[in-house]
């Protein structure tokens, strides 16, 4: 780890809303100490990655290329600090009782297990083309879309959680961009798509949040 992931460390407060303990949820809002930052204990980490990718350029279609990437990550003793609400789910998933929670440490720390799986696509065409005339023009599409099947640390002792599917990782994302080009002149219409998720992977409906999905977002 870095220095600052081993000896950076601070200590400060933080609020807990009510209703967001999950051990006490019907506890008023209260604060908790929250220590930070570095651990000295922490260990180096070991990166195991597998790519494969496949380009497909087709003769029937010049400057079609059609491209895909696999990859497999996993990380054994990751660094990373899990966040004030995942510590809180934590204690919640591992049986933790009341009292309130007094103090919170997201230190960085070695988890059990970083898994990151998933695919990247990518459509590209180009061609010079002939509308107004007069200077070179030409046209360009692309498609670039990834795909998460994993993402989860493990923890000794603890069910792997699939985060793949939530608000921070998304099933799939994707950009398409049409460009227009005439001698300086270029013009570019972009389109992004955000997949549907859930809020939270350890909420249940109708007991935690009364919807714990997200629409999907398409954006121009």
């Amino acid at each position: 780890g870095t220095l600052s992931e081993r000896f950076d460390r601070q200590t400060g407060g933080t609020g807990i809303a009510a209703g967001e303990d999950p051990i006490v949820p019907d506890a008023p809002a209260y604060v908790a100490e929250l220590t930070t930052g570095g651990n000295p204990e922490i260990q180096p980490e070991i990166s195991s990655t597998t790519t494969l990718g496949l380009v497909w350029q087709p003769n029937w279609a010049e400057n079609l290329s059609i491209s895909i990437d696999v990859y497999d990550i996993e990380i054994e003793d990751a660094i990373d600090q899990l966040g004030t609400d995942e510590i809180l789910d934590r204690c919640y998933i591992q049986g933790a009782e009341p009292p309130l929670i007094r103090n919170i440490f997201d230190v960085f720390i070695n988890v059990a297990e970083a898994v990151t799986r998933g695919a990247d696509f990518e459509v590209s065409y180009a061609r010079p083309i002939t509308i107004v005339g007069g200077e070179a023009e030409s046209i360009a599409f692309r498609l670039f879309a990834n795909y998460l099947d994993e993402v989860s640390f493990n923890f000794a002792g603890v069910d792997p959680v699939n985060e793949a599917g939530t608000m921070e990782y998304p099933e799939w994302l994707a950009t398409a961009s049409f460009s227009y080009s005439r001698g300086p002149f270029n013009m570019t219409l972009q389109t992004r798509y955000r997949d549907e998720t859930i809020r939270n992977e350890l909420w249940t409906e109708g007991v935690d949040i009364e919807d714990n999905s997200v629409e999907s977002l398409t954006y121009t």
